[in-house]
């Protein structure tokens, strides 16, 4: 996963103009960290192994789209709908849900789905994110539009 967000991440780099090159690790490492964040959860969320990932992405010198569709088990589909409305319901408190989560994800070693990895991208990186649930056929669209930045601003 984590080489293909690489290498995704280094690609789309390309189309977004950055002020030195100095900044463009940043940029990559950014952009790859979000790539892999999207796509394991894809993988984590699917009914199965077999089951089609999508994931289709837009760029212009202001922004990067990241499109992503899988398909769920119901039962998985209601676990990433509670996590993610959890998640979204209120986006001014991000950094509490944040530093909250990461509580209790150390005191509950379980491996169950805590979100941790979607408040971590709304925290550290400028974006927005939905989610488009189609129930009859049990699949889950996950949107992400990042605003891109340079050196300590955003680009508009």
């Amino acid at each position: 996963c984590s080489v293909l967000s690489d290498c995704i991440a280094k690609l789309q780099s390309f189309s977004i103009p950055v002020n030195r090159e100095s900044d463009l690790p940043d940029l990559v490492n950014a952009l790859s960290t979000i790539f892999n964040e999207l796509i394991e959860n894809a993988i984590k969320f699917s009914s199965s192994l077999d089951d089609t990932i999508e994931v289709r992405i837009y760029s212009s010198a202001t922004y990067i789209r990241i499109h992503v569709k899988n398909t769920l088990s119901e039962e998985k589909l209601e676990n990433f709908k509670k996590t993610f409305g959890e998640i979204i319901q209120n986006p001014s408190s991000v950094e509490e849900k944040y530093f909250s989560r990461l509580q209790k994800n150390s005191e509950n070693v379980a491996g169950t789905s805590s979100g941790i990895g979607l408040l971590m991208l709304l925290h550290d990186f400028p974006l927005r994110m939905a989610a488009c649930f189609h129930e009859a056929s049990v699949e889950v669209e996950t949107e992400v539009d990042i605003r891109t930045y340079n050196n300590y601003g955003i680009y508009s």
